[in-house]
């Protein structure tokens, strides 16, 4: 693996992992790298938002490349496990026996 095949995701992109599209161009990124594998490498990322974390885990599963991460930061780590394995969302209404009057 050579170096062009590992890129450190603080360098193309922020500590602060917070938008869709940063995880499309992260992805993208990936996709032009010549080999097989990449490395990503995420040393220096602080945080993650689920909209990123959403993006990255839908866009890498398309990804034609072998993606591996290192250095995963714990909280970037249980977002991307929560979006792997949702849970199903309790029903709080059930619309069937609601009923609206209009006055």
């Amino acid at each position: 693996m050579t170096e062009n095949e590992r890129i450190k995701v603080t360098s193309v992109l922020y500590e602060d992992l917070m938008m869709r599209i940063s995880a499309e161009d992260l992805i993208e990124m990936v996709e032009r790298q010549p080999g097989a594998e990449v490395v990503l490498d995420f040393d220096g990322v602080k945080s993650c938002t689920r909209s990123f974390a959403d993006e990255y885990y839908v866009r890498r599963a398309a990804s034609s490349k072998t993606i591996r991460e290192v250095n995963l930061p714990t909280c970037v780590h249980q977002l991307l496990m929560a979006v792997a394995n949702p849970r199903k969302k309790d029903q709080v209404i059930d619309i069937e026996k609601l009923k609206v009057t209009v006055i």
